[in-house]
Order: structure tokens, then C-alpha cells, then sequence
């Protein structure tokens, strides 16, 4: 994601187990983000301060179309090499 968005891995703090994630912030992105989990058919949406959301997708499934979609519509800035890695 060119914006604010990423792939990531974090530790859960309750059972300590690793997480794999994509997530992305956007301002008043509510119908957006809407719309990609009807897309996806999976993700979760976050409220966030100040008007912001953040919709975020952990499932393995998911995390593979996302994947497909980004090595097919390639990144424009410099998050394409670190997607690349």
C-alpha cells in the first residue's frame, strides 16, 4: 500500500503467538474500507481518532489474495522493494 499501510508480524500479548497482518489507515475511510472487506470477504475495521479508520486483515486466505493483487498492480513509490523482500 502506497499510503498508510503495510504487512507486518506482531507477538500477541495473550498467548504469545506470532501474528501476520496487513493493515491500512485512512482518514474518513469508512465506505472504503467498507467496500474492501465486501471485496475480500474478511477484515476487521477499526475506529481510530480524529475520523480515522484502520482496516486490518490477519487471515491466511485473505493475506494471499492481497498478496496476488499487489505482485499483479505493482507499488509506485519505495514500499515496492520492501514488499519485493
Amino acid at each position: 500500500m502506497d499510503a498508510e499501510g503495510c504487512f507486518n508480524a506482531y507477538v500477541a500479548k495473550s498467548n504469545k503467538s506470532v501474528v501476520l497482518r496487513f493493515i491500512v489507515d485512512q482518514k474518513e475511510g469508512l465506505v472504503l474500507f467498507n467496500a474492501l472487506k465486501d471485496m475480500l470477504s474478511y477484515g476487521s475495521i477499526y475506529a481510530r481518532k480524529n475520523n480515522n479508520f484502520r482496516y486490518g486483515v490477519t487471515n491466511l486466505n485473505s493475506l494471499s489474495i492481497l498478496i496476488i493483487y499487489f505482485n499483479q498492480f505493482k507499488l509506485r513509490t519505495k514500499k515496492q522493494l520492501a514488499f519485493g523482500k
